[in-house]
């Protein structure tokens, strides 16, 4: 290798959790692409850190960028299925393209944790994680 050369990375995703972070970069290197994560360590130091250094990165190589847009493309047409295998649906479109991992802090309850974990600099301990519906935008509770 000519060290000459200029090395371009590309960031394609962001995390602000580092297990989807790490999770996702098995799966390229699976797929034989070699990529890297950055900002990791800050982000295990203390998860609010996330939002001031714009979380976790995975960067990969200019010339991968083709393979992992393949690779993410067929990861998010892959619906969602639960323990038994059975797909989850949106209950208010019966959609299949549902996100997971979305928080949500609700009741009063959740808004005055929210509110205390923001006067003590924590998480709050309190905050659910949601499904949404990439058509209709509804948000949800995981079904039983």
């Amino acid at each position: 290798m000519n060290f000459s050369q200029k090395i371009t990375f590309v960031t394609v995703k962001t995390f602000d959790n580092i297990m989807d972070a790490h999770m996702l970069k098995s799966r390229l290197e699976s797929e034989g692409i070699e990529c890297f994560l950055f900002d990791k360590e800050i982000v295990a130091l203390n998860t609010l850190y996330t939002w001031a250094v714009g979380g976790v990165k995975l960067k990969v190589l200019q010339k991968d960028v083709p393979k992992v847009i393949e690779v993410l493309k067929e990861i998010s047409d892959t619906p969602l299925t639960n323990y038994q295998g059975v797909k989850i649906v949106c209950p208010n479109c019966e959609s299949t393209k549902i996100n997971t991992g979305h928080h949500s802090v609700s009741g009063l309850k959740g808004l005055f944790l929210a509110f205390l974990g923001f006067l003590t600099l924590t998480i709050p301990p309190f905050f659910k994680t949601r499904y949404y519906c990439v058509d209709c935008k509804h948000v949800f509770k995981k079904p039983k």
